[in-house]
């Protein structure tokens, strides 16, 4: 997946999420296998699936795996919501 593609996705995410809960992102980030936080200027990082994608990365098996991205307003708010979101699930 691209970077741009990362960014489409998460303005897609961002329409459907408006208005959520911290619980109702939470929901979204368990539902899928790998997120993204991304922030303006296309910037982004991983919030969910590091372990998914270094398993892929050392034995080039990968299975079909859902996406996810989540808008933010800056790095520090992705990491805040990777943060939050390891704490409550883990």
């Amino acid at each position: 997946m691209t970077d741009q593609e990362i960014v489409e996705l998460a303005n897609r995410v961002g329409k459907d999420l408006g208005g959520a809960t911290f619980s109702e992102v939470c929901d979204y980030i368990d539902g899928v296998d790998i997120v993204w936080g991304v922030w303006p200027g296309g910037q982004n990082m991983l919030i969910k699936g590091e372990q998914v994608l270094q398993f892929i990365g050392k034995t080039g098996v990968g299975e079909q795996l859902s996406v996810g991205a989540i808008p933010c307003r800056s790095a520090e708010e992705a990491l805040a919501l990777k943060r939050c979101w390891q704490a409550v699930k883990h």
